[in-house]
């Protein structure tokens, strides 16, 4: 049976250990995909007593992304983990992003990872979250699903990706610039309401 989301990660002193949650996400990951056959796409929510999982078929993007930060918010949150499905390529010297390039030029004269003929199949963990000094900061990884002859996934690949990232990926900008203040969490939670928004709260494992 699949889990219902990851562990909560914790330092000997109770804070959050975010390298070790990161192992925990892609533990949930892996754990998804062998016992199910694939991966549900979701966002984590990550509070200081509890995790928020926010399941998602991606569709409406954009409302996805606002709901969850309004999330993040009303929560407090401390941080927001991606975790899904997604086709990427392993990097050549024409896919880094050139000095003085912007990501609009970039995207436009490269091939989408969904296209490309280098294209693998793969595991994405994306975290934001908020370091001691209170800036946003981001950690990822990406690794290829194996798969048998009958294509029944077997297990994960080594990381393709670097563990160190400024938060590319779904979230980059969904975990608000700081930590709400009360009155942002009251405004948030009053919004939730009016929205009809009621998140599944699990409490710290």
């Amino acid at each position: 049976m699949a889990k219902r989301t990851p562990k909560q990660a914790r330092g000997a002193a109770g804070q959050h250990d975010w390298a070790k949650q990161m192992r925990f996400d892609m533990e949930y990951a892996k754990h998804q995909l062998l016992t199910t056959g694939s991966i549900t796409p979701m966002f984590v929510i990550h509070c200081d007593d509890q995790i928020i999982p926010c399941v998602t078929d991606m569709g409406e993007k954009d409302k996805i992304r606002d709901m969850v930060t309004l999330i993040c918010l009303a929560h407090r949150a401390t941080g927001v983990t991606f975790i899904g499905e997604a086709w990427v390529t392993r990097a050549s010297k024409d896919d880094h992003l050139k000095p003085g390039e912007s990501w609009e030029d970039w995207e436009a004269r490269t091939v989408p990872p969904s296209q490309s003929e280098r294209r693998i199949e793969a595991v994405a963990v994306m975290t934001r979250y908020y370091d001691d000094a209170g800036e946003r900061t981001g950690l990822a990884e990406i690794r290829e699903i194996i798969r048998d002859a009958t294509g029944k996934p077997t297990g994960l690949g080594e990381p393709e990706f670097p563990r160190d990232s400024e938060g590319m990926g779904p979230t980059h900008d969904i975990l608000p610039p700081s930590r709400a203040t009360p009155q942002q969490q009251d405004i948030a939670k009053e919004l939730m309401e009016f929205a009809g928004i009621k998140p599944w709260p699990v409490r710290s494992q």
